[in-house]
């Protein structure tokens, strides 16, 4: 899993103009209404205690077909315990499913 989330990390760092970690407005609509920014998604990426919890699968939409997902426990730019759920589209290429504060003690190391 630790592979995994070096290739979420380079994502981010957009080296390649193929690689992208992007949201859809689900997700826009979720960080409004949980009080949480954008650049959240990024803190918790780049958090030194980030990890992955939880891998699975699902159908994006996007592109149609169905894509390893990956739920990502750190923290938010606040420090604040903070979670996403991604999904793999390709090579260093991700979408953000969901966010949300973890709430689950069973899931997550530190909880709100």
């Amino acid at each position: 899993m630790e592979a995994k989330m070096n290739e979420i990390k380079e994502a981010l760092k957009r080296e390649d103009m193929r690689d992208y970690v992007r949201m859809g407005w689900h997700v826009k609509q979720r960080l409004y209404e949980r009080g949480y920014y954008a650049s959240d998604i990024t803190s918790c990426i780049k958090s030194k205690d980030s990890r992955i919890i939880e891998q699975g699968q699902g159908f994006n939409r996007k592109i149609g077909a169905i894509c390893p997902s990956y739920t990502i426990e750190g923290v938010d730019g606040d420090g604040n315990p903070f979670a996403i759920v991604l999904s793999e589209e390709g090579y260093k290429q991700f979408s953000v499913i969901t966010i949300m504060p973890p709430m689950d003690r069973r899931r997550f190391l530190r909880c709100v």
